[in-house]
């Protein structure tokens, strides 16, 4: 289905969906969502109308009746946006900012790695971006439950008389790695077979 086709589907579903308030006339029984909102109205990424339209108002002006309703509201996004915008949220700022314009780039980057006419090589790269960003590279999280090591499969091509295949597991033990200065990196035994 070509993308000005899903845009349009996606439009049309998302003037009925936003239409809906998702936010609790009382803000106290629905503390998370209005955080949320306290958030996004204090960090000043988004534009009023896109904020106004996520949480259900028809448009700005039916955002701004509901704060004014809620002044309570008020005073959690001023205390936010005091916290955003001091000396010491300055990381806190450029971490947003740089998350938000990776966000806007996800698309760009898709089309990257769809796109037959550019070069393979940064297909590729673009690939391993997205898997990277979506967690799906194989790299280890800081905070995993699981071993430090991951298996991995290393194949050599050689002429066909002189064909070799090693495999082998990475250790769980950073530390029994020998460095490279050591003398010697071959122990007398191996820990895993090699087929010859």
């Amino acid at each position: 289905m070509p993308d000005a086709e899903i845009q349009r589907q996606e439009a049309m579903l998302d003037e009925i969906i936003d239409q809906v308030l998702v936010l609790d006339e009382n803000p106290q029984r629905d503390d998370a969502l209005i955080q949320r909102l306290q958030y996004d109205l204090a960090i000043k990424i988004h534009p009023p109308a896109e904020i106004a339209r996520r949480y259900g108002f028809l448009d700005t002006e039916e955002l701004r009746d509901y704060l004014t309703k809620h002044p309570q509201v008020i005073d959690g996004v001023k205390k936010i946006r005091a916290l955003f915008e001091c000396e010491e949220g300055i990381e806190a700022r450029m971490r947003a900012k740089f998350q938000y314009a990776t966000e806007e780039l996800i698309p760009v980057i898709q089309h990257l790695v769809k796109d037959p006419g550019v070069p393979i090589a940064s297909r590729v790269d673009s690939f391993k971006q997205l898997q990277r960003g979506a967690g799906m590279d194989g790299m280890r999280a800081d905070k995993a439950e699981t071993p430090a090591g991951q298996r991995f499969v290393l194949n050599i091509l050689f002429s066909p008389e002189h064909r070799v295949a090693l495999s082998g597991t990475v250790p769980e033990d950073p530390g029994s790695i020998p460095s490279l200065g050591s003398t010697s990196i071959v122990d007398e035994e191996p820990d895993e077979d090699v087929e010859v």
